[in-house]
C-alpha cells in the first residue's frame, strides 16, 4: 500500500505540472492534451485500485437517470433525432435517445450526474416498442470537468468495449472493475442494431454498510 502511495504521489505530482503547461496554452497544446489524458487515466485506475470497494462492502447504486434526480439539462448529446430527445435517454422512458445520424460512429450520450463521484456501473436498454433499436456495442469516456476526458480501459490498458442491448427492453449492468472518479460520463456507441438509440443509468457507489 506505501509503494501504491508512493506511485499516486508521482502521478499526481506529473498531472499538476501537465495542467500548468496547458494553462499555459503551449503551441503543442494538443499533444499536451493526449498526455494528460493518459495521466489521468493512469491516476484513475491507481487511485481505483487503492480505494476498490473496500471494508465496509460497497454496492452500487443508481445516481439518478430513472429516477429524474439528473436533471433533463444534464443530459446531452452529438446529436439528437427530432422524435428522440436526450431527456428520454433515462432508463425504463417510454421513449429513448435516438442519435440524428446514425451512421456516424462519433456519436456519444452524455450525462452530467452533478459533482465529482465515484462511478461504479451503468446499465443500458434499447429503444422500446416495435422500433428494434439498440446499441450493441459501446465504450465509456469520463472526466471530471468536461473538457478532458479518458477513455475505459480493461485490465491489459486497452480500451473496453462493453457489450449492449441485444433487445428493446432488457436492462444489461456493467459494473466497472475499478470504478472512476468523474462527474462527466460519456456512452460512445459502437455498434447497434437498425438505429443509434438508447436508455441508460449511471451506477454510484454506497460504501455506509447500511
Amino acid at each position: 500500500m506505501t509503494e501504491m502511495k508512493i506511485q499516486l504521489s508521482s502521478l499526481q505530482t506529473q498531472l499538476d505540472s501537465e495542467r500548468a503547461e496547458l494553462q499555459k496554452e503551449k503551441v503543442d497544446g494538443a499533444s499536451l492534451r493526449e498526455r494528460l489524458a493518459v495521466l489521468e487515466t493512469k491516476f484513475q485506475l491507481g487511485h481505483a485500485k487503492e480505494h476498490n470497494f473496500r471494508e465496509p462492502p460497497c454496492t452500487a447504486v443508481p445516481l439518478g437517470m430513472e429516477s429524474g434526480a439528473i436533471p433533463d439539462g444534464y443530459i446531452t448529446a452529438s446529436t439528437t433525432h427530432q422524435v428522440c430527445a436526450t431527456s428520454e435517454a433515462r432508463l425504463h422512458s417510454s421513449q429513448a435517445w435516438c442519435a440524428n445520424n446514425p451512421l456516424n460512429t462519433n456519436q456519444w450520450l452524455q450525462v452530467d450526474v452533478g459533482a465529482e463521484t465515484t462511478v461504479a456501473g451503468v446499465i443500458t436498454q434499447g429503444r422500446p416498442g416495435s422500433s428494434n433499436q439498440w446499441v450493441t456495442s459501446y465504450k465509456l469516456r469520463f472526466s471530471r470537468d468536461g473538457v478532458m476526458w479518458s477513455t475505459y480501459l480493461d485490465k491489459l490498458g486497452r480500451e473496453r468495449v462493453f457489450p449492449g442491448n441485444s433487445d428493446q427492453d432488457t436492462e444489461v449492468r456493467h459494473l466497472l472493475d475499478l470504478p472512476v472518479t468523474a462527474r462527466y460520463v460519456r456512452f460512445w456507441p459502437q455498434t447497434w442494431n437498425s438505429h443509434l438509440s438508447m436508455r441508460v443509468e449511471v451506477l454510484g457507489q454506497d460504501c455506509t454498510g447500511d
